[in-house]
This record gives structure tokens, C-alpha cells and sequence, in this order.
């Protein structure tokens, strides 16, 4: 398992040894991604504008995909990206 900061303190990332990727923000898991790239957000990822900005910026690392808090909304209502209330 690794662990890392992402971006500033209060954002952490975990990468498991299944190659699923995680992103902390503070006490609340806001997004998992998995090594097929599969996309879930948790309850608290769009708790603040700077929540949302830093689970853009990790989608768009792990990923490489461009993203901002208007494509996660639009992927969402299409189901290209769940969110998990128990994240």
C-alpha cells in the first residue's frame, strides 16, 4: 500500500495493492478509483467548491481524463461515475 499527500495536508492519497486508487479529504473518502478506471465518488466529494476542485484534479491524474466539477456532474447523470452514500 502506499500512501501519499495529494495537492495540500488535508488531501490524502492511498494507492492498495490491487492497484485501487483512493483520495482522502480530511476524515471523508471522496473518491475511488479502481485499476479499470472505474469511477465512485463518496457522500462528501462535492462538500465544498475546493473539495470538488481537488477530486477533479486526482480523476484527471490517475486517469488522464480532463475534468472539472461540470463533466463529474454531467458523467454522473449519464452512470459513467457512481457516488457511494456509505464513501
Amino acid at each position: 500500500m502506499k500512501i501519499e499527500q495529494f495537492k495540500v495536508k488535508n488531501q490524502i492519497m492511498t494507492i492498495d495493492d490491487n492497484g485501487t486508487s483512493f483520495l482522502k479529504s480530511y476524515d471523508s473518502m471522496v473518491c475511488k478509483i479502481d485499476k479499470a478506471g472505474n469511477i465512485t465518488l463518496g457522500k462528501n466529494w462535492n462538500y465544498s467548491k475546493t473539495t470538488s476542485k481537488y477530486v477533479g484534479w486526482f480523476i484527471e491524474e490517475i486517469t488522464g481524463q480532463k475534468m472539472n466539477k461540470g463533466i463529474i456532474e454531467k458523467l454522473i447523470k449519464q452512470g459513467n461515475i457512481l457516488v457511494d452514500e456509505t464513501l
